[in-house]
């Protein structure tokens, strides 16, 4: 085999190194990646890592960014979590001789001027990581862990009555049917489908609705919605696209009397679905249209026979998803050392980043809890001088 980093693989070999793959990822398909090194700004483009055999097919294909401040004097990383749609840092690699193609990719990443390579987001107990343990078994090093969470996950292998009878209970079933109920009373509700015919104007009226919708939130009034960043909008639509022309989207909305109030995307590789964004109009939040959604989309996934495993992408312990998907995938982070770095080198590489995460964590506790006290004393104020006026 032999590391390249430059030259970007045939779309027919990329796809065939996804359709063999050793563990499916959307994050490293070529509708994704290729989206990505068009229309992001040049310093969030990934770099390309691709391991070829010996007749030039692609065993390994890595997207990752090379980090400029990360840790100049120990020896700088490369790392698999890139751009601001990030839910899964794991490269493709080839059923076949999959030690030896990561051995060559850790290579390619040495040759690159990197000292370790961080892979972001990766299953804990799947077979890539199996695949890495064995590979780095041999120079006696093993992958450093820098964090351990769970996520939402679906068994779609039942059918939708299964998993409505099973995993939600008898009070929430009784208090969501009763939200639909009441949606229902508001005019004309409709749960739609991308039908997997439509066209590419179709899938822009679509992704228009979508974009509008997140925007008019709260993730517009931050500055963190898809059309706050016309890079990531125009990465999101090529994407999107990338998806649908292989018949791999899978696109819904709520909609009431002909206006989308909620809308949710994911993206197929092998016979896994990840879930993208999802947006609801926060005037209608008492409905929890967001929920709705996500439900009759379950529904959809359940029934679907291109999916046996859907990820939610989502946070740990998110507020929604974990009521309505009650699987659960481990999730890791982990430094890998490339070949030839000293043990000391990289350890000490491996808690410089370790303490950086403990200190932006314990920043972050700080801002939230600021922002709280700041919240509730601007919602306190409304309320005492309401109280002043009714005592006059």
């Amino acid at each position: 085999m032999k590391p390249e980093t430059t030259s970007m693989p045939e779309p027919r070999q990329w796809q065939m190194l996804q359709a063999q793959a050793l563990e499916p990822a959307a994050s490293a398909t070529h509708a994704f990646v290729q989206a990505a090194r068009q229309h992001l700004p040049a310093h969030e483009r990934p770099h390309l890592h691709v391991v070829a055999e010996g007749s030039g097919t692609p065993a390994c294909i890595a997207a990752l960014k090379h980090e400029r401040w990360r840790w100049p004097p120990l020896g700088r990383i490369a790392s698999s979590r890139w751009g601001d749609f990030f839910f899964l840092g794991l490269p493709l690699l080839g059923r076949e001789q999959p030690r030896q193609a990561l051995r060559d990719l850790l290579d390619s990443v040495r040759h690159a001027g990197m000292a370790a390579l961080e892979l972001r987001t990766i299953p804990a107990n799947g077979p890539f990581m199996q695949a890495l343990h064995k590979a780095l078994a041999e120079s006696k090093h093993q992958p450093f862990e820098l964090a351990r969470w769970q996520r939402a996950v679906l068994d779609a292998s039942r059918t939708p009555d299964e998993w409505w009878q099973q995993d939600i209970g008898k009070k929430r079933r009784k208090e969501w049917t009763r939200l639909k109920r009441k949606l229902a009373e508001q005019g004309q509700l409709a749960f739609e489908s991308l039908p997997a015919t439509a066209s590419a104007r179709d899938l822009d009226a679509w992704l228009d609705d979508f974009l509008q919708l997140e925007a008019s939130g709260w993730k517009g009034r931050n500055g963190t919605a898809l059309l706050c960043s016309p890079h990531n909008t125009a990465f999101v639509r090529a994407m999107t696209m990338g998806f649908h022309t292989s018949g791999d989207l899978r696109f819904w909305r709520l909609r009431l009397d002909g206006r989308t109030i909620a809308a949710l995307f994911g993206m197929i590789s092998g016979s896994t679905l990840w879930l993208g964004k999802i947006a609801y109009d926060e005037t209608m939040h008492h409905y929890s249209p967001g929920v709705l959604l996500t439900i009759e989309a379950t529904r959809t996934i359940l029934a679907d026979p291109a999916i046996t495993f859907a990820d939610s992408s989502a946070d740990p312990n998110h507020p929604m998803i974990d009521h309505i998907w009650k699987q659960r995938l481990e999730l890791v982070d982990v430094l890998v050392p490339v070949p030839g770095i000293s043990r000391w080198r990289f350890q000490a590489l491996a808690r410089t980043e370790q303490a950086y995460r403990h200190m932006r964590q314990a920043a972050k506790h700080v801002v939230n809890r600021w922002r709280q006290r700041h919240r509730r004393k601007r919602h306190a104020r409304p309320a005492a001088a309401s109280s002043t006026q009714a005592k006059k």
